[in-house]
């Protein structure tokens, strides 16, 4: 699925991002694959400074998607308040928050190696499966969740969002399970070379976390 690229791939980013494609077509927990592919699309469009494509999307849902593309690091809870009162349901807008975050991390991994963007799935016909987690509840965070708010749990109340979330973690970084292995060495980087580069990249998108 990854073309050439100037600096070689691993197996793990190459079957993570094939997955990750599987995904972005097929319908989610609250958004189908036309909306997924749809938010897709106009936040690669946002990303590269071009027009926003025509989609079935709510203008509140492209607000939100180029907004997660380039400027996830301003947006304020008072925005997406008012994003709901125009009718962008919360869990709606989490959903759509795991797909932007990935396919721009994809696609910006894919310029940082030299090589081109792959084109975005047909989306695959279905139905949302719209299963509420009941123990999710709003505490600390902006999104619903299930116990702390955290970075490996923000999307929990969207069971299927935060396994994707967690699979391209490990393709791309690390298994949780490893997180706690300062002593780890990963395609010749060592723990301490890779927080560095993880700590300079958060901040420059302006992470909060």
């Amino acid at each position: 699925m990854i073309g050439p690229t100037l600096l070689p791939v691993p197996a793990s980013v190459a079957d993570a991002v094939e997955r990750e494609w599987t995904r972005l077509a097929r319908a989610g927990t609250w958004m189908s694959g036309s909306e997924r592919v749809a938010s897709a699309a106009v936040a690669r469009a946002a990303n590269a400074g071009g027009d926003i494509p025509d989609t079935s999307l709510s203008a509140a849902a492209v607000e939100a998607a180029e907004a997660i593309a380039i400027a996830p690091g301003h947006i304020e809870v008072s925005w997406l308040d008012q994003l709901e009162a125009s009718g962008l349901d919360r869990l709606f807008y989490g959903e759509l928050v795991g797909v932007v975050a990935r396919l721009i991390g994809v696609d910006s991994f894919l310029v940082g190696v030299g090589g081109s963007l792959i084109p975005l799935p047909e989306p695959v016909a279905g139905e949302p499966s719209r299963s509420v987690n009941n123990r999710a509840t709003v505490t600390d965070a902006w999104l619903p969740t299930v116990g702390t708010a955290r970075a490996a749990t923000v999307l929990s109340a969207n069971r299927p969002e935060m396994l994707a979330q967690k699979d391209i973690h490990e393709g791309f970084y690390l298994a949780y399970e490893d997180i706690g292995e300062l002593g780890l060495v990963v395609d010749g980087l060592s723990r301490t070379q890779m927080e560095l580069v993880a700590a300079r990249t958060s901040y420059l998108n302006h992470c909060v976390y």
